[in-house]
């Protein structure tokens, strides 16, 4: 890791002197002069200084007075340069050394008080430490800019909401000519029937008032606002319709409000009468400005149906399933890089043990960096991963005997927008349909 220190050391000390450099135009014919503090046509104040106990030669033009200037220094000038350049590397180097022992030893530290340098069950909200899923991300955010609804479907802790965050972060940072795009995201495990319209209502005004803010506009009032109860679709088209004007004015391009709706399997308990009103409300023109990221568990197969009211809504389906072997090999890796290894057979089998998803790999992983915590060692063989293994089937048997859930599962809390954003939602305030 630190093989490159001694390769800058040595060409620091290799360095040539380096000269005094001024140059104008003028000048076409060059020759090395030899002056003396006798006999040097300069005035003093120029490099008079630098000539008055030595000689120098000096690079000048004939053709013109002095134009251009190089003054070479004599090696017993350099060697001052020369060895203030290796000490200076010299620093640099220790320095460096020091600071990745410390930040080592810090990181340590915190894991051997409980953190863990795995996020082992929670959602991945920063782009640093999100891995893979680049051709997921790719097609999510062509099918949006082709005006299409998508459907993202997956197993428990495969990544769908990760990956609706991380779509929030790119949908930011597209420049899209003509389209303006908005995420939203609402995560509808806490959000009870008859607040649904009301709940998605919230999330697109939140978004819309921040967005606008950063233009120096505000919004105006929203029957949300003022009606918390029986607010239908009909009340959403209408500020839907206030929004999307709001958002044309303020930016000059075409609204496109992604509805990332996380935990959407809700919806296949709702009342079939909700489910064709906001299949009648993307219908209608206003509506045409929202596009829907359904993401859920596993699909109702009739909405494959003609009297399913979602019937051909989707025009991509998406179903996530492990990482590809190279970004599951960086999600071992970067999380403890600088302080722990894996061996390449120890990668290999864990990456065969966990099917390279990422809520298996990392629990795993988690449980290998606990082994070393207790010992002196710094790299993670096979026989450790085999030894996590066994403990992590051993606790999980222990737990679904006792009926017990996995701790390390941290659900997403309810969330009206990506930035996770306080709500005036009460979640006991009511309790269903």
């Amino acid at each position: 890791m630190l093989s490159w220190y001694p390769l800058l050391f040595l060409l620091c000390l290799l360095l040539p002197p380096i000269p005094a450099y001024a140059q104008e135009a003028g000048p076409t014919t060059w020759e090395w002069r030899t002056f003396t503090a006798e006999n040097s046509p300069l005035a003093p104040g120029d490099v008079w200084e630098f000539l008055e106990d030595s000689q120098g030669r000096i690079w000048i033009g004939t053709a013109s007075p002095i134009k251009g200037v190089v003054a070479g220094l004599s090696g017993e000038q350099a060697l001052p340069l020369i060895g203030g350049a290796g000490g200076l590397a010299i620093a640099i180097i220790l320095g460096t050394m020091i600071w990745s022992r410390v930040r080592r030893a810090r990181r340590l530290a915190a894991w051997r008080k409980g953190a863990d340098p795995y996020v082992v069950g929670a959602v991945i909200g920063e782009p640093e430490q999100f891995y893979g899923r680049e051709e997921a991300l790719t097609e999510l955010l062509r099918a949006l800019e082709a005006g299409n609804h998508i459907a993202l479907y997956g197993e428990r802790r495969i990544g769908k909401t990760s990956l609706l965050y991380q779509l929030a972060h790119r949908l930011r940072d597209l420049s899209h000519p003509n389209l303006y795009l908005l995420p939203v995201f609402v995560n509808l495990q806490m959000v009870p029937e008859p607040r649904f319209f009301s709940a998605l209502a919230g999330a697109i005004a939140k978004a819309a008032r921040r967005e606008l803010e950063q233009h120096g506009q505000d919004l105006s009032s929203l029957r949300m606002d003022s009606q918390p109860t029986g607010y239908d679709s009909l009340d959403l088209a209408d500020d839907l319709e206030t929004i999307v004007e709001a958002l044309q004015g303020a930016t000059g391009r075409e609204p496109c409000i992604a509805l990332l709706l996380d935990e959407a399997d809700k919806m296949n308990a709702y009342d079939p009468h909700t489910q064709e009103a906001l299949r009648g409300l993307l219908m209608t023109p206003v509506g045409g400005h929202v596009k829907l990221v359904w993401s859920g568990q596993t699909m109702d197969r009739e909405w494959h149906l003609e009297s399913s009211p979602w019937y051909n809504l989707f025009k991509r389906e998406i179903r996530l399933s492990g990482l590809e072997e190279k970004a599951a090999g960086r999600l071992i890796r970067e999380p403890v890089k600088g302080v722990f290894t894996y061996d390449d057979e120890a990668i290999q089998r864990i990456l065969a043990l966990t099917g390279c998803k990422p809520y298996p790999i990392q629990r795993l992983c988690s449980f290998c960096v606990r082994r070393m915590l207790g010992e002196d060692r710094f790299q993670i063989t096979v026989e450790d991963v085999e030894t996590a293994w066994q403990e992590l089937q051993a606790e999980d048997a222990r737990r679904a005997a006792e009926g017990a859930t996995d701790p390390t599962y941290r659900a997403p809390r309810p969330a009206w927008t990506v930035a996770e954003e306080e709500t005036d939602y009460d979640a006991d305030e009511e309790k269903g349909p």
